[in-house]
């Protein structure tokens, strides 16, 4: 099984979520199961904490025009907002994110 990690600690325990990816990576993998890790990055640790599977992806051409009605789904609170959005994905990427991205929302629910 593959692993998803996440540098905000927790995934949170909602049974159905978002995750939103940089590029078409995750675009075909409805139905592909994942680790949940919780990245601790200042202590290097990595803590399984669940699994989960895609049971949608949505490819989205330019970040900005990313549904706020989707953005409500994201496991992270934080990144319901869309600044809160790019500032986590400019912590997973770096300086290279900007609006005009193209992005896959990865919609998963919860397996344990």
């Amino acid at each position: 099984m593959s692993t998803l990690h996440t540098l905000d600690r927790s995934w949170g325990n909602k049974k159905a979520f978002i995750t939103v990816r940089k590029g078409d990576k995750y675009l075909h993998t409805v139905g592909e199961e994942y680790d949940l890790c919780e990245c601790h990055t200042e202590e290097g640790s990595h803590f399984i904490t669940g699994s989960a599977v895609v049971y949608n992806t949505l490819l989205v051409n330019e970040l900005r025009d990313l549904s706020a009605v989707v953005l409500d789904m994201h496991y992270n609170e934080a990144c319901k907002s869309y600044s809160g959005l790019i500032e986590a994905l400019k912590k997973a990427y770096g300086d290279e994110v900007s609006d005009s991205m193209k992005v896959t929302v990865v919609f998963l629910r919860r397996l344990q």
